[in-house]
């Protein structure tokens, strides 16, 4: 579905294809479905139409929406953006380089030895940045070139480090607050699974032990303590598709517990002794009348709302029928908001193709260069210059996407894994105008280059496709106070906000 005023063109590269199939062009607001044997395991690639320029495809590896995990329920709808990781790492990666986890660990440099500082995940890239006393030391790792990657230990007894090796050099980095959740989401980033041996790995340990189906994803891992009669265990909780897990920390997980969402009644936000907002109390209809447990490493209400609250709705949606299916009306205009303002939307790109980027304005034909057709070329060559970097802004458009579940409505977390639903496009940045003049807008990047401009009539809003949502913008705006034949009147501008 197209929430915006620009048409897109749409293409599925299928598992077997090596070129996309065009799916047609979707106009503003309308909506286009793809075939059923394309929709289990293609790609969706999408690029504006706009008279005059030409976009390639969105980039197919980072931000193509592959249509399986729309359907198991792992589809990204979050991304991380972080000033530091921009400040540090910004120039030497791609403009569409996004973060998605970082940690704190040790870079450990043979003959120079430990390192502390962060490692930053990101789809095609890891980078370590230390600063000891004022020595700076980056590290840049294409996820492409890894060839091992590997669990090993530090003096030869403390399980926390990880080992990335390449075809140039091996790196080990090391002091990692939990190893496991680190090597997961590692794991996940790597094109070729069979460059890990994962058979010490907590995820393959839990998997054999309680017996999971290959459906039920293990998608979460938090460190935690249960609670129980007498004292308290140390250990694990795994969230999974169909379970809640923990397992205990020692090799053979002596204590554990294995929970089905279906059969949890409530979700009960608690303290724990002396720590206030750390605990949540499980409580079930099964057998063992629930589970207590604590953690001082997560975020409990993030755990609760976006988590496990999320899983346990799944869980008893399950236990329904399903509602018939229902049409959505769809919107009028990007000024439709969000039902979940907790969704955050994750962005897809397209650039222009470089061949064909805005050209300059011809030559004046020598026969027509008088002075007066010279001061008429000055006049329009200075308005065709700002129309052409206007136009050159436009080298890269962003669009927010979300997924909205076609029989509940419901919106990102919200939404019923395996329902049929709708991927929706809108441009991310909405101008309205609620004065009672008309409006000239601008968005100001920090070296005061204008990357957009609206002309807004009074109750009248306009869509904005933001060159980079990462940029630090400022908008400023002044009243068309007339239109003349001599040319537009216009008050004095704002000041940067």
């Amino acid at each position: 579905r197209n929430c915006t005023q620009m048409p897109l063109a749409s293409a599925v590269l299928g598992a077997e294809d090596a070129t996309p199939v065009p799916m047609g062009t979707i106009p503003a607001n309308g909506v286009i479905g793809v075939p059923l044997h394309l929709a289990r395991d293609g790609i969706l690639l999408l690029k504006p139409v706009v008279s005059g320029l030409e976009y390639d495809w969105c980039d197919i590896r980072t931000e193509a929406i592959r249509l399986s995990t729309v359907h198991d329920g792992t589809f990204r709808i979050t991304q991380m953006v972080d000033v530091k990781f921009q400040r540090i790492f910004g120039a030497a990666l791609p403009a569409d380089t996004t973060l998605l986890h970082w940690y704190t660990c040790a870079n450990d440099l043979q003959g120079v030895g430990m390192r502390q500082g962060v490692l930053y995940v990101t789809e095609r890239f890891l980078c370590h940045h230390s600063n000891v006393v004022g020595n700076v030391v980056k590290e840049v790792i294409p996820i492409a070139s890894i060839t091992d990657l590997k669990k090993v230990n530090t003096a030869l007894v403390i399980p926390n480090a990880i080992r990335i090796q390449t075809a140039q050099r091996t790196y080990y980095f090391r002091s990692f607050i939990d190893r496991a959740q680190s090597f997961r989401e590692l794991v996940k980033l790597l094109p070729n699974k069979l460059l890990v041996s994962q058979e010490d790995d907590v995820d393959e340990k839990t998997r054999s032990i309680f017996r999971l189906e290959p459906s039920d994803t293990i998608l979460n891992m938090h460190s935690a303590n249960w609670h129980h009669d007498p004292g308290f265990t140390e250990g694990k909780v795994l969230f999974t598709t169909h379970h809640l897990l923990f397992v205990s920390n020692d090799d053979s997980f002596s204590r554990r517990r294995k929970i089905a969402w279906t059969d949890v009644r409530n979700i009960e936000k608690r303290k724990s002794f002396l720590i206030r907002n750390n605990a949540v109390n499980v409580i079930t209809d099964g057998e063992g009348g629930g589970i207590f447990l604590s953690s001082s490493r997560w975020d409990r209400d993030k755990v609760v709302e976006e988590e496990m609250n999320v899983l346990w709705r799944d869980g008893q949606q399950a236990l329904k029928s399903e509602a018939s299916a229902t049409s959505i009306d769809p919107p009028s205009n990007d000024s439709y908001q969000f039902a979940d303002s907790r969704v955050r939307c994750r962005t897809m790109t397209c650039k222009v193709v470089e061949a064909l980027k805005t050209p300059r304005s011809a030559a004046l034909p020598a026969k027509l260069a008088s002075s007066g057709a010279a001061q008429a070329r000055v006049v329009t060559d200075a308005s065709i210059e700002y129309e052409r970097q206007l136009q050159r802004s436009r080298d890269a458009l962003t669009f927010t996407v979300s997924v909205v579940d076609a029989l509940t409505h419901g919106r990102g977390s919200d939404r019923k894994v395996g329902s049929p639903c709708f991927i929706e496009l809108h441009t991310p940045w909405v101008l309205d105008n609620l004065t009672c003049s008309n409006m000239e807008v601008q968005l100001v990047d920090k070296t005061r280059s204008v990357i957009a401009r609206a002309a807004i009539s009074q109750g009248a809003s306009r869509q904005v496709a933001s060159v980079d949502l990462r940029r630090e913008l400022r908008l400023r705006a002044r009243v068309i106070r007339a239109s003349l034949p001599s040319g537009t009147q216009y008050g004095p501008w704002s000041a940067l906000v």
